[in-house]
């Protein structure tokens, strides 16, 4: 059971590094030295020992409060209150859009996987929103060298997270997550309201 709980909250820190980049340098063991912070990370906690780190939870969603109450202390607020969410989605009725969880239940590995789906799934969107702070300033003109775009080349270029400036039928790009869940939400919202409408025919507007 041991190494359960710690596997739960190395990984929990490990998204937290992919994610966010921020490393929790105490990950290996509670209270001995970890490796160098690496080059990639750009925020660092200290490998010093953290206050209340010893006792590990004794499932997924205990261990979860505990990389809570270590973001907190060194400032991380915005990736704490993510948790925050994870855990209140967690608890949630199945009825309701949750898990079903409690910090009592004996979590199964698929379980496990679900909780750090919504740990990663909640920090990227963090990333998202950092993202659409920093839109790209508008052109006045268009830049030597650049094809013309239609209006949803031009919308998928806005939405690029690497920023090029244009697409062009063909190329794969990356883009925001809340742009691809706007995008889906769209979608279906047209599908639904053309399986509602009759087809069109020649005497349809004719009273």
């Amino acid at each position: 059971m041991s190494r359960k709980r710690k596997t739960g909250l190395k990984d929990v820190y490990q998204i937290l590094e992919d994610v966010r980049k921020i490393r929790i340098e105490h990950v290996e063991s509670m209270f001995m030295r970890s490796a160098p912070c690496s080059k990639y990370t750009e925020n660092a906690i200290s490998d010093r020992l953290i206050e209340g780190t010893s006792s590990l939870g004794s499932n997924l969603l205990q261990n979860l409060k505990i990389a809570q109450d270590t973001l907190r202390d060194y400032g991380h607020f915005r990736e704490a209150d993510a948790l925050t969410d994870v855990l209140i989605n967690c608890a949630q009725l199945p009825e309701l859009g949750g898990l079903g969880l409690t910090e009592h239940t004996d979590l199964t590995e698929e379980q496990d996987s679900e909780v750090l789906f919504l740990v990663s799934a909640w920090w990227e969107a963090l990333n998202s929103a950092d993202r659409a702070k920093a839109f790209p300033t508008p052109l006045r003109t268009r830049p030597e060298g650049r094809r013309g775009m239609t209006l949803s080349e031009k919308i998928f270029s806005l939405h690029d997270i690497d920023q090029r400036g244009s697409v062009a039928p063909g190329d794969l790009i990356r883009v925001d997550v809340d742009w691809v869940i706007a995008s889906e939400a769209s979608w279906a919202d047209i599908i639904g309201h053309g399986v509602n409408v009759q087809p069109p025919s020649e005497t349809r507007n004719i009273p």
